[in-house]
């Protein structure tokens, strides 16, 4: 060895130290070469006590790596190192696989032999298998190194991958379901999201687990969180895959959506119409298109506005026709009055026209309490007075009225008087002269009343040469003129004395004869 300035430096072998421990070593005799051994030596004897410490050894260390989400730190255990001290040392491990370093430092500790660290997320960008390997340990007290190959295989779980996720929210109305859709969700299967609220109504954090199908799922959002009208978004904040419990952070997923509130509730009545008016859904109060009719508190279909009332329970609301929101429905009482035709009693058609009969007492040969209002024609025709008198012939159109709704009858009954019931023998009036000047007044031969007596009769008039001038019924009288007889040139007869000869045609009453004098 060189000695230089009283300093010098040698190496032992290794061989001297088979065994960890404290060695005194022992300097006996220094000599210098050059002296030939001639130089007398005064060495004094120089001890030091040398601890050999132990490599670090980790045989039979388990090392061990969690399943860990893509980009996240992964919990490393090493077990079983009960060969190495408790105290601090250092590590180098290398990545391969799915994720790549090389000679990465970190401290450990070790206690009882366990050790606990991190793989920090930054090395672990890439999903799949990666191989961890400890290559050197050392004691940093002691600095003590051991080259070793530690290894574990352990799997990076991929992130959920959504780049096409959307929501969707349509506008409902106050207390009704509000459905989210979600689209995108690619080749999920089970996913928890998380969601927020903001705007009229909010909330943070709210957690739902979901089934997808197809790359899409649905779920319906809590009426508790929905208590307000008006505007409010949906933020997609969290993703999980359930399967593999990795989560991804979401942004800019959102959705507005509108609470519209309800119309005022209709504020209604009960109704009355009469059969007559062939009311509809349309005459029914409130009217408009923003009110709809059921016929149950219960159905769904709205009634058309040209449905036919009928007497029973309708129900109304009102709808917002810009945002379809509907009210509760209200029971209307709908009541159609039917009045019932008046029905004549039998023959009460016929009358004796020498009675004078009238429509009150038409009215009084029906089967009606009411009021009957008639007509001289079915439609469109004149109001008739109940003091009118009856025509014989003529045909009444006669409606029972309603004093209380003021309704009338649907069907009209149809009544063509006959005024020829007349039972009770009668001696007529026989005019014995009339007057055909055109001045209005007796212009033809009139016998009253005799129609209404014998309806059937017939009158034949003869000049004083027996002559046949005219024949006649009660639908035809004389007006002094010749119809009959051709063997006479004159249609005008002159003012003269005349004969007339009356067939009754009733009951075998006998034929009348009699004179009359004709003076224009």
């Amino acid at each position: 060895m060189n000695l230089k300035k009283g300093v010098a430096n040698f190496s032992i072998p290794n061989i001297s130290f088979e065994k960890t421990g404290n060695y005194l070593v022992t300097v006996k005799d220094v000599v210098y070469s050059k002296a030939l051994g001639i130089c007398p030596n005064n060495f004094i004897d120089q001890s030091k006590t040398v601890k050999i410490n132990p490599l670090p050894n980790i045989e039979n260390s388990i090392l061990t790596v969690n399943e860990v989400c893509q980009n996240h730190d992964a919990d490393v255990t090493i077990k079983n190192a009960l060969l190495l001290e408790n105290g601090n040392y250092s590590i180098l491990y290398n990545l391969t696989g799915a994720n790549i370093t090389v000679n990465q430092f970190l401290n450990i500790n070790v206690l009882n032999g366990v050790v606990n660290f991190i793989l920090p997320k930054n090395l672990l960008l890439n999903a799949g298998k990666t191989e961890i390997t400890i290559t050197n340990i050392t004691n940093s007290e002691t600095g003590c190194s051991s080259i070793v190959d530690l290894k574990n295989i352990f799997n990076v779980k991929p992130l959920p991958v959504v780049p096409n996720l959307k929501v969707l929210v349509n506008d409902v109305c106050k207390d009704k379901t509000v459905e989210v859709q979600l689209t995108g969700l690619e080749s999920l299967k089970k996913v928890k999201l998380i969601y927020a609220l903001n705007g009229a109504n909010n909330s943070q954090n709210n957690e739902i687990n979901l089934d997808i199908v197809s790359g899409k799922a649905k779920f319906v959002l809590p009426k508790e969180l929905l208590t307000n009208t008006g505007i409010t978004t949906i933020l997609l904040t969290e993703l999980t895959n359930i399967d593999s419990s990795c989560s991804v952070n979401l942004s800019n997923i959102i959705d507005l959506f509108t609470i519209y509130d309800y119309p005022e509730l209709p504020i209604t009545s009960d109704q009355i119409f009469c059969e007559t008016e062939n009311a509809t859904i349309k005459n029914l109060k409130p009217e408009g298109n923003d009110y709809l009719w059921y016929t149950s508190d219960q159905s769904i279909t709205a009634l058309s506005t040209s449905s036919p009332l009928k007497t029973g329970k309708y129900y109304v609301s009102k709808i917002n026709l810009k945002t379809g929101c509907e009210t509760k429905r209200v029971l209307v009482n709908v009541t159609i009055d039917i009045v019932d035709s008046p029905i004549l009693n039998p023959n009460g058609e016929t009358f004796c026209g020498l009675n004078k009969p009238t429509i009150k007492d038409l009215s009084n040969k029906t089967n009606s309490s009411s009021t009957i209002e008639w007509y001289d024609a079915l439609t469109g025709g004149n109001l008739i007075l109940a003091s009118t008198m009856l025509q014989d012939g003529m045909t009444y159109y006669g409606f029972s009225t309603n004093s209380v709704n003021k309704c009338k009858s649907k069907e009209a009954l149809t009544v063509t008087i006959s005024l020829t019931g007349c039972d009770v023998p009668y001696n007529f009036f026989i005019p014995d002269g009339f007057s055909p000047n055109g001045d209005g007044i007796n212009d033809t031969f009139h016998i009253p009343n005799i129609e209404f007596v014998y309806p059937n009769y017939t009158i034949e008039i003869y000049n004083r040469y027996g002559n046949l001038l005219f024949k006649g019924n009660k639908d035809k009288e004389w007006d002094g003129k010749n119809t009959a007889s051709s063997s006479l040139v004159d249609t005008v007869v002159p003012n003269d004395v005349y004969f007339y000869l009356i067939n009754f045609n009733k009951d075998n009453t006998p034929a009348k004869q009699g004179r009359l004098y004709l003076n224009r």
